[in-house]
Order: structure tokens, then C-alpha cells, then sequence
């Protein structure tokens, strides 16, 4: 629910539905491209939803 007495930018605004930890996996995957332990990519590792 989005409160409607303010503006809210919501994970979805992009049109892209995202779980609730995706930026939080995100950075997980992230961390280990950086850290050598996975393969550096052009897409994003992950799946939106799980």
C-alpha cells in the first residue's frame, strides 16, 4: 500500500516488479564480481523476483 498524501517512489515505478531484497542481492552479487569470487557480466546477475 502507497500512502496517497505523498509522493513515494516504489520499487516498481519503472514497470519491472522487484522483491523486496533485490537491491539487497544486488550488492551481494555485486561484491563478488568485485572481489574476483564470480565473473564480471553487462547484464544483471539476478532475477527480479525469487
Amino acid at each position: 500500500m502507497i500512502p496517497a498524501d505523498q509522493y513515494f517512489l516504489t520499487l516498481d515505478a519503472d514497470g519491472t516488479s522487484v522483491s523486496s531484497d533485490f537491491y539487497l542481492r544486488l550488492a551481494g552479487a555485486a561484491t563478488k564480481m568485485i572481489n574476483g569470487s564470480t565473473g564480471i557480466t553487462p547484464t544483471v546477475p539476478i532475477p527480479p523476483k525469487v
